[in-house]
């Protein structure tokens, strides 16, 4: 099933060149590499009827003993789902007539910008928009599949940007040349 929703996002990494490429050893991490990198956001939802409607339209709540919506910062009601997308994710099917039919589910999501409102929507860039920061609102599209236990981030449309701030201390300036 299909959602489109208002959040506030945060630990945006949904291009090419910020997607994660599974740095670490642990699942998440080694599934990540598994599928040339993902792409994901913490979604922070900005009304308890977004949860209502998820949970009542099937979506799993709980998923290997971890929960779904989780507790964090101060951004819309502070609670958030994490929504991720393999870079790599090809899977062949049989379409009605019994051929094999290849579909990508994979790369990035789509990123429209809406910040100037929806007369003037625009493709987003990384190049000449900028990277998502925490805070940016924005509204999401995303899927649930297998019966609710799997989750997928389709599109975003940035509504308010929040320019991504990569703070480097003092200490860090050192090592620059």
């Amino acid at each position: 099933m299909k959602f489109t929703m208002d959040v506030v996002i945060e630990y945006a990494k949904v291009f090419l060149e910020t997607r994660d490429m599974g740095e670490g050893d642990n699942d998440a991490a080694r599934k990540a590499a598994s599928t040339d990198g993902a792409y994901s956001i913490n979604a922070y939802f900005t009304s308890e009827d977004q949860i209502t409607q998820l949970l009542d339209n099937g979506m799993v709540p709980v998923v290997l003993s971890h929960p779904r919506i989780k507790e964090g910062r101060d951004f819309g009601i502070g609670k958030y789902l994490t929504l991720k997308r393999s870079h790599d994710h090809k899977m062949n099917f049989k379409d009605r007539a019994g051929k094999d039919v290849e579909v990508d589910f994979g790369g990035p999501p789509t990123m429209i910008n809406l910040t100037n409102g929806k007369e003037n929507k625009a493709l987003w860039t990384l190049d000449g928009d900028g990277d998502l920061g925490h805070g940016t609102r924005a509204k999401i599209q995303f899927e649930t599949y297998k019966n609710g236990v799997g989750l997928r981030l389709l599109n975003i449309a940035v509504l308010d940007h929040v320019v991504r701030e990569d703070a480097v201390s003092e200490d860090d300036d050192l090592f620059v040349i």
